[in-house]
């Protein structure tokens, strides 16, 4: 069993942090709120958490510091970008991760440039990883239980109605977004504690894609998951080709025509019944 356990306990360690990182992506979905912001705070704590400790912070200490300010960073950030929806929102916090890559590249001593920056005096065991992770767990399954949770509800149901029933939707999107940023950067902070390195390699394209997969694969509808057995992952409709085409020339350089083919692969929307032909027939036979 401890052979067994030794083997597999980098698995369990970055179960437990990228479970910190999923619940970032599932309560924006959760809200309706398309955003990879998360991913750049995981980046910005990774990096915070480090300097931090290199100057003798303790673990906690970094981790109160890192998730408080994320919460306010991630709340100013929302302020602008309030007014944005679906795909429009999801670009530009895509590019706030990418501008995050590129700064944390050119960062200096305080980021270690593209080598990043290893060797963090720090270190935390398995057990104290997943003892985060259920904090963090039992603090967002608590929103079902107040207020906020049923208007996060009808918030992804219908905006309208929501505003409708004295829901204030803008307050309510910066507090979600908010809490998503300051789970990234907790992440972030498990992440470099764990491993002692970060790079800028460690929160780009791919993170995305692992936590947008965990979130959507695991069940938006419930913070426990989805313990339905998954018979089919890929939705009907979805192009797969056209994703796995999309990421390759992502890869290999051209951004523009990896957006293209993603955009191509997206299931095409569900036509409405129209029913002008029937009221016609209906008009012609009363004469």
């Amino acid at each position: 069993m401890n052979a067994w356990y030794s083997a597999h306990v980098v698995l369990f360690q970055t179960t437990a942090i990228y479970a910190v990182l999923a619940l970032s992506f599932q309560v924006v979905l959760r809200s309706g709120v398309f955003s990879f912001a998360s991913v750049g705070f995981f980046g910005i704590g990774a990096y915070v958490s480090a300097n931090l400790a290199k100057h003798g912070v303790s673990g906690v200490l970094s981790m109160i510091i890192v998730f408080v300010g994320s919460a306010i960073f991630g709340y100013a950030l929302s302020l602008p970008l309030v007014r944005l929806r679906g795909l429009y929102l999801g670009m530009v916090t895509f590019a706030f991760d990418q501008i995050l890559i590129v700064v944390a590249n050119n960062g200096g001593t305080y980021t270690g440039g593209p080598v990043g920056l290893f060797g963090i005096p720090f270190d935390v065991s398995t057990l104290e990883l997943f003892i985060v992770a259920a904090i963090c767990l039992l603090l967002v399954s608590q929103l079902e239980r107040r207020s906020i949770g049923r208007s996060i509800s009808v918030l992804r149901v219908d905006e309208q109605l929501a505003r409708s029933m004295g829901v204030e939707v803008n307050r309510q999107r910066n507090f979600i977004f908010a809490l998503s940023a300051a789970l990234g950067g907790l992440a972030g902070v498990l992440n470099t504690f764990n491993f002692s390195t970060i790079a800028p390699g460690g929160f780009g394209f791919d993170l995305i894609v692992a936590g947008l997969t965990m979130a959507v694969v695991g069940g938006i509808g419930s913070w426990l998951g989805d313990r339905r057995p998954h018979r089919r992952l890929v939705p009907p409709g979805l192009h797969v080709r056209g994703l796995l085409q999309g990421h390759r020339l992502w890869r290999a350089g051209d951004p523009g025509g990896g957006l293209r083919a993603r955009r191509r692969a997206r299931p095409p929307p569900a036509r409405r019944p129209s029913h002008c032909g029937a009221h016609r027939e209906t008009q012609l036979g009363g004469r």
